[in-house]
C-alpha cells in the first residue's frame, strides 16, 4: 500500500474528492481502517438486517486471515513516511523514486529512510514479535541481445531524456529523485546493484519491469535476471 504523494493532491482530489483532514491525514485513515478490518474488526452492524443477514450483527471482512494485518506492506518516499511506516508495525517496500529532494544521491537517501525505519520497527509493538520484511524495488534490464535492446531502447531513452544523471528530473518543479536504470551487460548491473547503499539494509528485492517492452520481452528480462544476475547477488532458485 501508499498514501500516494501529497504533491499530486492538485490532480487527485477532483477525482476521488477532497477531504477537510487533507490528503495525507485522509491516506493514513483509511490505511488504519483496513489494517483494523484485516485484523478482525468489525467494519459495520447489520442493524435491521437484510434478506440473509440476521439484524444487529457485527459484520467483520471474511474470510479471516489470522496475522494478515501484520503482512501488509507500506511504499513510503520519504524520510518522515519511512520512519512513520516503521512506528505503525508495518512492514516496507521502497521503489525506485524518492520523494523528496535532500540533496543526497538516490541510493544515500534511500538508505536512510530504511534505517530510520528498522529503529523505529524495532520501537514499536511490532518490533518486540517479528522480524520486518524489507523490500526495494529496481528495474533491471539485462540487454543480452538486439531484441532486448530494441524492445526496451525507447523506455531507457525516455527516461534519459527526462533525469539527470543523478537522477534529479530535469524539471526543476519536480522535487523527487529517482534510480537509475539498471540495464545492459548483466556484470556492469551486478556491480551497480551491489554498490547500491540503499539494497545493502534490506531482505528482498523486487524486479520492477517497465509498462513498455511487451510480454515477449518481460519474460526474457524475468528469465536473464534468474540466471545471469540474481545469483551473483546471493539468490538461489526455490526447489
Amino acid at each position: 500500500m501508499a498514501a500516494g504523494i501529497p504533491q499530486f493532491a492538485p490532480i487527485l482530489d477532483p477525482v476521488f474528492g477532497e477531504s477537510e483532514r487533507g490528503f495525507a491525514a485522509e491516506a493514513q485513515l483509511r490505511l488504519q481502517r483496513l489494517r483494523s478490518a484485516l485484523a478482525g474488526v468489525p467494519v459495520a452492524n447489520s442493524g435491521n438486517g437484510f434478506m440473509s443477514i440476521p439484524a444487529d450483527v457485527d459484520l467483520q471482512v471474511t474470510p479471516a486471515s489470522p496475522g494478515l494485518a501484520d503482512r501488509v506492506w507500506y511504499g513510503p518516499g520519504s524520510l518522515s513516511s519511512a520512519r512513520r511506516t516503521g512506528e505503525q508495525g508495518l512492514d516496507i517496500h521502497v521503489s525506485t523514486l524518492n520523494s523528496e529532494e535532500t540533496g543526497d544521491t538516490f541510493s544515500v537517501g534511500q538508505a536512510k529512510q530504511l534505517r530510520a525505519y528498522k529503529e523505529a520497527f524495532a520501537a514499536s509493538e511490532s518490533g518486540a514479535r517479528r522480524r520486518p520484511r524489507i523490500a526495494a524495488g529496481r528495474v533491471i534490464l539485462p540487454l543480452m541481445s538486439s531484441r532486448d535492446t530494441e524492445a526496451y531502447a525507447a523506455y531507457i531513452q525516455g527516461h534519459n531524456d527526462r533525469m539527470y544523471a543523478d537522477g534529479r528530473p530535469r524539471d526543476a518543479s519536480i522535487p523527487m529523485r529517482f534510480d537509475v536504470v539498471h540495464s545492459g551487460e548483466p556484470a556492469r548491473i551486478i556491480d551497480g546493484l551491489l554498490a547500491d547503499e540503499a539494497l545493502a539494509e534490506t531482505t528482498e528485492l523486487t524486479l520492477t519491469l517497465p509498462a513498455p517492452g511487451g510480454i515477449d520481452a518481460h519474460l526474457r528480462t524475468l528469465d536473464a535476471v534468474a540466471e545471469h544476475v540474481a545469483p551473483a547477488l546471493g539468490w538461489t532458485p526455490l526447489r
